[in-house]
């Protein structure tokens, strides 16, 4: 008994302070640049779409407006074409600085074109009971940092010697994505690649048989704790086959990002992640 007692004073106390540590400390502000080659139908007519795709920023006091403009800078370094946002740019209506927040937004708008979507932290039913009741804050935010945000529409842009169709919908555990609503704002124009962008990938049914190449998504924080031999215990989805990375769907992939920020100041063998999707 007394020497399991040491054993445990020994090893196993610092070890599981050391291990707090890192869950805490460390791996939240471990930011991952990644980069994932997308092959669609057909060909672009351009040179390759660079997408630089960043979710679930989630200002708060676990995440710092300093680390996202972090992931802001890395994410520029990328050279992308269009900057792609999905969503849950905060925790609660508190805990950030409005103005600066703004100034970080903005830096990224004047990147490349910025497109949003908001997710289940930015307003409505699911986040009245965070101080966030409807979706004006966030939008406004977004709206005054030169941020165009997709709710229910679309919008074509020429970029990279290609024109690109985004379309975005609300948050599905708002009760606000509308896909049918989304398409019915589509112009008659061919386009040669559809981005479709949707905070939770659950909502990817609001794109069932419609046309679109790209998926882009993020909500899960790719389980935010991974266990080894194990995955992770807790994903915020139905369909767990949608928990991070490139996953087919129908007739085209889904890019599922572990986000850049975090809920509750940990993440463990899930760093967060910065990502550049490059189409060709």
């Amino acid at each position: 008994m007394n020497f399991s007692r040491r054993r445990l004073l020994t090893w196993g106390l610092p070890a599981l302070a050391s291990s707090a540590g890192y869950v805490r400390f460390v791996e939240p502000g471990w930011l991952a640049q990644t980069q994932k080659q997308v092959k669609i139908r057909g060909r672009l007519p351009g040179r390759p779409l660079r997408i630089l795709h960043l979710s679930d920023l989630h200002a708060s006091a676990a995440v710092p407006l300093s680390f996202i403009r972090q992931s802001f800078e890395l994410g520029a370094m990328a050279k992308p074409d269009i900057i792609c946002l999905t969503g849950d740019f905060v925790t609660t209506n508190e805990d950030f600085d409005d103005q600066l927040y703004r100034q970080h937004l903005s830096w990224l708008a004047s990147v490349a074109p910025t497109f949003a979507v908001l997710g289940n932290h930015d307003g409505g039913a699911w986040a009245a009971a965070l101080g966030v009741p409807n979706t004006r804050m966030v939008a406004g935010l977004l709206n005054k940092s030169g941020i165009e945000v997709l709710h229910n529409r679309s919008m074509d842009i020429a970029v990279a010697g290609s024109l690109v169709r985004l379309i975005g919908i609300g948050d599905y555990w708002s009760r606000q994505a509308d896909g049918a609503t989304a398409y019915s704002t589509i112009p008659n124009t061919p386009v040669d690649l559809t981005l479709a962008l949707n905070h939770n990938p659950d909502a990817k049914v609001e794109f069932y048989n419609r046309p679109w190449d790209l998926m882009l998504c993020g909500h899960t924080h790719g389980g935010q704790v991974r266990i080894p031999l194990y995955g992770p215990p807790i994903v915020p989805i139905a369909d767990k086959r949608y928990t991070a990375g490139l996953v087919p769907y129908q007739q085209g992939m889904v890019h599922i990002t572990r986000g850049v920020g975090n809920v509750d100041g940990v993440r463990f063998n899930c760093r967060p992640e910065v990502s550049t999707l490059v189409v060709a």
